[in-house]
Parts: C-alpha cells; sequence; structure tokens
C-alpha cells in the first residue's frame, strides 16, 4: 500500500517534470531563434495546401508564402481543391499555384495528401523538400528559407504551429496557450535538448529523397500517427522555431468545442500505440526518442489535471483517516510541477503578466472544457475529418 501512491502519481510526474524540463530550456532557445533572420539559400522547397471552399482564405496564405511574385526558398505550390464548391481552384490559379481538383474519392485532408504526394512524386524538377500547410494559415516572413536549411540538418522537420487567443475569449485564450506549449515552447526545449519533436499537421516538411516517409492514414489525430510511425522506425523529427504558421481562432463556442473533441478524441485514441513504441525506443536504447514520447504521450492537460486532483483528493482523505502524511507527496510533488511548467509556460507566452492572465483565464477555461468531456463521454462529439469555421482574413502578416 505503501507504493499506491506512487504508483499512481508516476505517470503525473514523469509527464509534467518532462514538460517542466524542456519548457525551461525551451524557453533560452527562444530568446535566440526570434533574432534570427531568413537564411540566405540557393535552394528550394515546394508546398502542398490542401484546401476546401477556401476562397476566401487563399490570399492570404499564398501571400504569406511569396506569391505570386516569388520569394527566396519557395518553389512550385499546388493548391489541392478537395471538393470544392466555390472558387477556390480559381483564386489559387490567379494567385500562380498549380491546382488539383479532387472531386471523387473520400473528402478531407488525408486523402488529399495522398493525392496530391501521388502527383507531386510523378514531376520533374522537384525541389529540396515538400512543405505541408493547411489552407486557412498564414506563414512568418522567409519561412520556405528556413525550412529549406532545416531540411539539410534532418529529413522531416515541424515549424511551430500557433493559433489566435480569440480577442480574450477564456476559452480561445486557453487553447492559444495550450498550442504555444505543445507546438512551440517544449518542441524549441526538446531541440535544444538534441530530442526529436512531434509534427503537427501543418508546417512540416520532408526532404525530397524522403517522401516514402509521408504515410497519412485516415486517424483523426494523423498527425500524432505519423509521428509515432516515423518514431518506431527511428526517424527523429527536427524542429524550426525560427518559422511559424498561424491561423485564427474559429470564430464561435460551437467552432471551438467541434476542433477540440476531434482533437482530443483522437490523441486519446492514438495513445493505444504508445506502450508499443516505447518499448521499441528502449530496445534500441533511444533515449531522446522516450523523451519525446513522454512528452507526448500525456492526455489533454484539464485530463490530466483532473486525474492530479484526484490523487490529491484520495491522499487527503487518507492523511485524515491516519495515514503518514508522506502518502500525500507524490501528489504534491506532481501539482508543483505542472504549477511551475504552467508559470514558466504563461510568462514565455505573455511576459511578466502572463501568470496573472493565465489565472484570470483558468476558471472560463475549465468550465468550457468540462462541457467538451460530457459531450465526448456522451457519445455526442463530432467524429471524422471536418473543415473547422475560420472568418476571412485580410492582412498577410506572419505574426
Amino acid at each position: 500500500m505503501k507504493r499506491l501512491p506512487w504508483l499512481l502519481g508516476a505517470p503525473l510526474v514523469a509527464w509534467w517534470g518532462t514538460w517542466l524540463a524542456t519548457a525551461v530550456a525551451g524557453a533560452g532557445a527562444l530568446r535566440r531563434a526570434r533574432a534570427a533572420r531568413p537564411p540566405a539559400t540557393s535552394g528550394h522547397v515546394d508546398v502542398i495546401v490542401p484546401a476546401h471552399d477556401e476562397e476566401r482564405n487563399l490570399p492570404v496564405l499564398l501571400g504569406s508564402l511569396g506569391l505570386p511574385d516569388g520569394a527566396p526558398g519557395l518553389g512550385r505550390v499546388l493548391v489541392i481543391a478537395d471538393h470544392c464548391s466555390d472558387g477556390t481552384a480559381d483564386v489559387a490559379r490567379g494567385l500562380g499555384a498549380r491546382v488539383l481538383r479532387r472531386e471523387t474519392g473520400p473528402r478531407g485532408k488525408p486523402a488529399a495528401l495522398r493525392d496530391g504526394l501521388a502527383w507531386y512524386a510523378g514531376q520533374e524538377g522537384r525541389g529540396d523538400g515538400l512543405l505541408f500547410v493547411d489552407a486557412d494559415c498564414r506563414c512568418s516572413p522567409g519561412l520556405p528559407a528556413h525550412v529549406v536549411e532545416a531540411l539539410r540538418r534532418a529529413p522531416v522537420v515541424q515549424t511551430a504551429n500557433l493559433v489566435g487567443d480569440g480577442g480574450g475569449d477564456s476559452a480561445a485564450g486557453g487553447v492559444a496557450l495550450g498550442m504555444y506549449l505543445r507546438n512551440l515552447l517544449r518542441p524549441a526545449g526538446l531541440a535544444r535538448m538534441g530530442a526529436p519533436v512531434m509534427l503537427s499537421g501543418t508546417g512540416m516538411a520532408v526532404r525530397g529523397d524522403h517522401l516514402d516517409l509521408m504515410r497519412f492514414g485516415d486517424e483523426q489525430a494523423e498527425d500524432l500517427a505519423l509521428s509515432r510511425r516515423l518514431l518506431a522506425r527511428g526517424v527523429h523529427v527536427g524542429f524550426v522555431p525560427a518559422a511559424r504558421v498561424s491561423s485564427d481562432a474559429p470564430p464561435d463556442s460551437a467552432g471551438l468545442t467541434s476542433q477540440r473533441e476531434r482533437w482530443e478524441g483522437g490523441s486519446l485514441r492514438a495513445m493505444a500505440g504508445v506502450p508499443g513504441v516505447a518499448v521499441r525506443l528502449a530496445a534500441r536504447g533511444d533515449w531522446r526518442g522516450l523523451i519525446a514520447l513522454t512528452d507526448s504521450s500525456a492526455p489533454p492537460l484539464a485530463l490530466a489535471a483532473a486525474g492530479g486532483a484526484g490523487l490529491a483528493g484520495a491522499s487527503g482523505l487518507a492523511v485524515l483517516f491516519g495515514a503518514r502524511r508522506s502518502v500525500a507527496a507524490p501528489a504534491v510533488l506532481a501539482a508543483g510541477l505542472l504549477a511551475a511548467y504552467l508559470g514558466v509556460g504563461a510568462t514565455a507566452a505573455h511576459g511578466r503578466s502572463g501568470v496573472l492572465r493565465l489565472a484570470a483565464q483558468v476558471p472560463g477555461f475549465l468550465a468550457w472544457k468540462l462541457g467538451v468531456y460530457r459531450r465526448m463521454a456522451g457519445g455526442r462529439a463530432s467524429a471524422g475529418w471536418e473543415r473547422t469555421p475560420r472568418e476571412a482574413r485580410s492582412t498577410t502578416d506572419g505574426g
């Protein structure tokens, strides 16, 4: 019985201890990345953009990449017009992109990417690599050049994938901070520690001679599933902190809720594959890969925190009924690691006011998140691929 609290608390300590270590390392790495200028490069990267009814958002994305005039490091751009009912294809052509129309077969991003890869594999004069960017994103200045140089160091790389905070809404603000921590701060720390990172769906790139690595399945969290397949094969994904893709938050709570239900449901289902990957990594002594797997294998933060709260409550009751105070040590340690991680992350994201901003958003965010989990538990969550609704943008600021 003495070991039971530690057995229950060990996953939380492992997850949140890893998160704190990578966040601290990432904060230092990002200070240097902010000053990085786009490198001069003689190579170029081609781009695939899956798009479903994105005529209003495509000009922002393509303009941020450098079309129609071109930009250093940018090769050809292919827009996959996937079962579109608007002018997506015409807008893309008008801005200098090539277009692949999909009007038959399954609708959705994975299927579109598979067709795009098949088309691209048959082309001559391909670039040094291939970059995948969603149509509702915008890219930071010099992103193609940063990606070209990063692909010379790793066969697959990921740029930072960020999302807007919805103008201060607690739910959207919490998601935005979570994306900053998961897709920028911690990956920057992992890279600084020499560990691989996970792919995040958009802003990922593969070297031209490794196209066979990018096999897209139909999982809801296809990026996470692909990341773990790459880890199992011994392919370490590099990170490009100076290159970022960003998107706006969905315009309403319903869109945000639907988006998170799909992603978190997919990530929870993907956890089934973690033990097998861990065994393969341990068998070949890939400890850096194990660090990356631990970092990415935690359930969504709010769900894990609820488990931590349950452990703390049970430990407190045990102490009240005569157990030694040491029984609460795992819960106290886990809570301390989580608080330190969130403090480091909020400060890195928002400066000195970050912790106060985090505290103000927590009640509203948790109330919204509990509603998301109630829908998921009741079987009312959306399943399968859906386009996330977003308002059209009129700026090409890379942000």
